[in-house]
Parts: C-alpha cells; sequence; structure tokens
C-alpha cells in the first residue's frame, strides 16, 4: 500500500513501514541584473527622466509621483558616477518607467539609452514593492556595475602598464656587455660543485642572454655560462641607438 502525506511518502509491509522523505527542491536565486554595455561604462554624462504608463480611464495627474521618483533616483550616487546634462548634450539618457497599465500589478523598469540613436543599452525591470526601495536597488545595479568594471578597466590598465615597463627593464639589461672586473669565473652550471669554463678578463665583451640579481647568464663565442651579475655590465651604446 503506498499512501503519501505533506513532504513523506511511507511504504506499508508485511514486517515494518519505510519512511522516505522527499527530496528538498534548491532555493531559486534571484535574478542577476544585466552587465552593462560598454558605452555606459565609458560615458561621462548622463541626462535622467522618468515616465508612468497608465490606464486610459485613470485621469489622475502624475507630476508629483514623477517628481518624486526623479528625487528618489538623484538621491543614489548617480551623480558622483555620471556629471549631469541635458539630453542633447549627455552620453547616455537613464529613463525609470513605472507601469500601471496592469490595474494592481505594477513594475518598474530601469531603460538606458544611446541618445544619438535612442538604441537601448540597459534595462532591468522589476515588480512595484515600495518605490524608494525599488528605484534604489534599481539604480545601484546600475551603478555599482559601472563602478565595478571601471575598477577592472583601471586594473587591466595598471596591469599592462607594469608589465610594459617590467619588458621595459628587462630588455635594458640583456644584449651586447662587457666584462667589468679581473678575473672573472665564467661558471658552467649552477650548484654546490660548480665547474668553471673559463676566467673573462676585464674589458671582455660577452652577450648577457638572461639578467639577474646576483649571476647573470651570459654567452661569448659558443660558450654559455654564469658570471657575478657585478662584473658584467650592459654596453651603453647597444640601448642608445
Amino acid at each position: 500500500m503506498l499512501s503519501i502525506a505533506k513532504e513523506c511518502i511511507y511504504f506499508s509491509a508485511v514486517a515494518a513501514p519505510f519512511l522516505l522523505p522527499l527530496p528538498t527542491l534548491p532555493r531559486a536565486r534571484p535574478q542577476q541584473p544585466p552587465t552593462p554595455d560598454s558605452q555606459i561604462i565609458e560615458a561621462k554624462t548622463a541626462f535622467l527622466t522618468a515616465e508612468i504608463l497608465y490606464p486610459k480611464d485613470d485621469k489622475h495627474s502624475f507630476a508629483s509621483e514623477l517628481d518624486t521618483i526623479s528625487n528618489i533616483a538623484s538621491g543614489t550616487k548617480l551623480w558622483s558616477v555620471y556629471r549631469p546634462a541635458t539630453a542633447e548634450n549627455a552620453d547616455i539618457i537613464i529613463k525609470i518607467v513605472e507601469d500601471r497599465t496592469l490595474g494592481t500589478k505594477w513594475t518598474l523598469t530601469l531603460h538606458v539609452y544611446d541618445p544619438e540613436d535612442n538604441r537601448k543599452l540597459y534595462q532591468e525591470k522589476r515588480e512595484y514593492v515600495e518605490l524608494k526601495n525599488d528605484v534604489h536597488r534599481l539604480m545601484n545595479h546600475l551603478l555599482n556595475a559601472v563602478l565595478e568594471e571601471r575598477r577592472l578597466d583601471r586594473q587591466e590598465a595598471q596591469h599592462a602598464k607594469e608589465k610594459e615597463k617590467a619588458l621595459s627593464e628587462y630588455e635594458a639589461r640583456v644584449g651586447p656587455a662587457q666584462i667589468t672586473c679581473d678575473s672573472v669565473r665564467l661558471y658552467a652550471n649552477r650548484g654546490a660543485d660548480r665547474r668553471v669554463n673559463r676566467i673573462l678578463n676585464k674589458g671582455e665583451h660577452v652577450t648577457i642572454i638572461t639578467p639577474a640579481n646576483n649571476e647573470a647568464v651570459i654567452r661569448i663565442g659558443d660558450i654559455v655560462g654564469y658570471v657575478d651579475a657585478q662584473c658584467v655590465e650592459v654596453l651603453a651604446a647597444a640601448h642608445s641607438r
């Protein structure tokens, strides 16, 4: 006999019953806000506007509600991320639409447009619950994403700059060089038991292959080995061309 009660299934047998719990369904994760278009991230100025969509038979004036939406949006970090501008001069247009056309189920939608051709760059929609919270959430989702992408762009640019600097410094320490000390040992290997390939004299020309703080890898003729890094110096003429 099989009987079902709420979240458990009971199996009856001759000897004893067994209790098997139903599997717990995973909780749905909230939908993540969209990623801003690169134009939104790079924009410096913005124009903010609001609109209310309502049934044709609704004769109320919505001027106060429009002002409230604009004031709430302006009270976020909006104007620390963008400079205010007229629609004609702004890099982007930010528009908040309150939609009342479905009766009691209202929605709020944040749109971002390209002023040049009114192309939509971004959109996030949510059910209307509490106006101030809803507008704040919509604005913060957009603005926080913009700030994070800008941070990542700066970080990437800094890494590229540091990499270029490191490469430039590396290239400045390789190439034609000369021995600057007397009787410098050119080792064939590293380790405890070292073998000397030859003795280099001050002024001999070599080529630094790999620079280092302690020992540099150099080549002289067909011989490659290790020398004291303090006793080999890149020729200035090699990097002044």
